[in-house]
């Protein structure tokens, strides 16, 4: 092994080195910084894994303004303005000849007409969140979270 191979293996073997211990450097402040806000359980859901359906989309055409429906890609045609029985029919109609690709698209474009229509809310009913300003949130963390420099 020439001097230039060998260095490079170094280089190699410190980068999976600090990338492992950065990454369980993350995971410790993370535990940490989770248990001190009361985070005890995460939970990951990734749409990757999941498989649009036709009555996900039927559910959020009846919510949203029927001109924002009839701009969805491939559901053009159908007249969102006749009664909700007609035209679910004809969407499930246009749905069943469509691919998985197409599905998935007409569904983000639909939960994105439905997020833009929504009005955002922090909080549920009538509590109010706390008042904290973001010196003292930000001393308050700076307590109960020591970072290690890498």
């Amino acid at each position: 092994m020439d001097d230039g191979t060998f260095l490079s293996w170094i280089y190699r073997e410190l980068l999976v080195v600090s990338t492992t211990s950065t990454t369980q450097a993350v995971r410790t402040h993370a535990r940490e910084l989770f248990s001190t806000i009361g985070v005890s359980r995460v939970i990951v859901v990734d749409d990757e894994y999941a498989t649009a359906n036709v009555e996900d989309l039927l559910g959020i055409c009846a919510e949203i303004d029927p001109t924002l429906a009839a701009e969805l890609p491939h559901l053009e045609e159908v007249d969102f303005d006749a009664p909700q029985a007609i035209w679910t029919d004809r969407v499930r109609e246009t749905w069943e000849t469509l691919d998985r690709t197409a599905h998935e698209e007409l569904l983000a474009r639909a939960l994105a007409h439905a997020a833009e229509a929504a009005e955002p809310s922090l909080v549920s009913g009538d509590d109010e969140p706390p008042e904290i300003d973001d010196a003292t949130a930000a001393s308050s963390l700076a307590q109960v979270y020591q970072p290690e420099p890498l």
